[in-house]
């Protein structure tokens, strides 16, 4: 009896070893993964060249932004300037204007788009402005060259305002160009001729003091505003800098770039890098400066591409786009990492709702938040492309590989979809519920616009 209950105990005890020594097996590869520690201890340390380089850049441009262009009025509401200039036909009239303001303490949209903005109207043809340049050349049909008595000065005005003017109908157009002169001609002493206004190209005939108080643009050299057509953008869009435009408007393809270091004001430009500092200094450190620029440089442009889709009459400047971009890659870092970061589903919440939190702030007036949005997408798909990471085991190794595969093609197909969007869209209204993405109007004029569009206070010499 001893002997067989010393049997049956060994061939238990054989059972449960074996069973243990299959669990071992099981949880081997388990047990060799490395350890959190080990993991941080042998990753690369990078100094942060790249967000050292840009920030002094982006100071600098604020620097000659702000010296060269001077502060815009800081209010919500528009500012009304008044000034008394020489009308039409002698005699003085007291005409105002409208000064766009900045919030964020700096210049004007104006100056902004000179100094190189991403303005959609500087990059693609729009068929509105060319229907609007079209109405011009019909209307252009109904005027006469007009010269006033007793000053003798000459415009384009219809029949029935040259007769208010106490003027004479001269002709067409040819009687008012200033290369004529002959007998009870103009003698070149034209005094109306078309002016550029504000940021949307609108065209009204007027005198050259009165031109310029408006901020306009006065093209001595025609009479009629259907002369001018599309040019008006050729005048706004030049840049400041060298006085004169980069490519052919509306053809400037560098403004997607040179929007990202440029800022609305010194508020925007504290805002936004002491954040992207935060982020980039310590990604930069980890990853290298190549990869954090290729994800910066794809998340800006891929967010001034939305922007200009979904909102193209609006200058947009800012690295905020990039910046949102960066926030992807934290994303990407975090799930790529998962095993090796304390608390996992705690940092991606907070992360989550500081991304939420953010974007619920671009909802204000004076936020491109289409660029945040769009800087995100483009920077989650940028980060499973240029970020490292760590493998354990050959499916681990596959299945993130298949994410690379995944999202560079991804990322391609959208940046030549947004372009052929961008290069080809003719309704700028052409997704009306989209508005409220990037400003929710919390009150009847919350989001008005307060860009320098048609000066209400000039009356057209029609």
């Amino acid at each position: 009896r001893g002997s067989r209950r010393e049997r049956t105990l060994q061939r238990v005890s054989d059972t449960l070893q074996g069973r243990r020594q299959r669990h071992r097996n099981r949880v081997r590869p388990m047990e060799s993964d490395p350890s959190r520690e080990e993991v941080m201890q042998s990753l690369p340390t990078f100094w942060p060249v790249f967000t050292v380089l840009v920030t002094v850049v982006e100071v600098c441009l604020l620097v000659a932004v702000l010296s060269t262009n001077g502060f815009a009025p800081i209010r919500f509401g528009s500012k009304v300037e008044y000034d008394t200039v020489k009308k039409f036909g002698g005699g003085e009239e007291t005409i105002s204007k409208e000064v766009s303001p900045n919030l964020f303490v700096g210049v004007s949209s104006q100056a902004i788009i000179h100094c190189g903005a991403m303005y959609t109207p500087c990059m693609r043809q729009n068929i509105e402005f060319q229907v609007t340049a079209a109405k011009n050349r019909e209307e252009d049909d109904n005027l006469e060259c007009c010269k006033v008595f007793p000053s003798e000065q000459c415009g384009m005005l219809k029949r029935d305002s040259c007769k208010d003017y106490k003027g004479r109908p001269l002709g067409g157009a040819s009687a008012c160009r200033r290369e004529l002169n002959v007998t009870d001609q103009c003698r070149g002493n034209v005094t109306l001729r078309p002016c550029c206004l504000g940021l949307l190209g609108w065209c009204n005939l007027t005198t050259e003091a009165a031109c310029l108080f408006q901020d306009g643009y006065w093209h001595e050299d025609k009479v009629l505003c259907g002369e001018v057509g599309t040019d008006c953008f050729k005048d706004i869009c030049r840049f400041s800098w060298i006085g004169k435009t980069i490519g052919q408007a509306p053809e400037q393809g560098i403004r997607f770039l040179a929007a990202m270091f440029l800022y609305k004001g010194i508020i925007d430009f504290v805002i936004v890098v002491l954040l992207k500092l935060y982020t980039c200094w310590k990604t930069e450190k980890r990853i290298g400066w190549l990869r954090v620029f290729c994800i910066y440089i794809v998340s800006g442009i891929g967010g001034y591409l939305v922007s200009g889709i979904f909102n193209p009459t609006s200058p947009s400047v800012g690295g905020s786009g990039a910046l949102f971009g960066l926030y992807g890659m934290m994303v990407v870092e975090l799930l790529q990492g998962w095993k090796w970061v304390r608390r996992p589903c705690v940092q991606l919440t907070k992360l989550i709702v500081f991304i939420i939190f953010l974007l619920a702030l671009g909802t204000l007036p004076y936020l491109d938040n289409f660029s945040h949005i769009g800087g995100f997408v483009f920077g989650v798909l940028a980060s499973f492309v240029f970020v490292p990471y760590i493998t354990i085991g050959k499916w681990d190794r596959v299945k993130k590989l298949s994410l690379v595969l995944f999202a560079l093609p991804v990322m391609g197909l959208l940046f030549l979809f947004g372009f052929v969007v961008f290069l080809n869209s003719p309704d700028p209204d052409f997704c009306s519920w989209c508005s409220y993405l990037d400003c929710i109007p919390y009150t009847s004029t919350f989001c008005e616009s307060f860009i320098l569009n048609i000066p209400s206070s000039l009356v057209p010499f029609k």
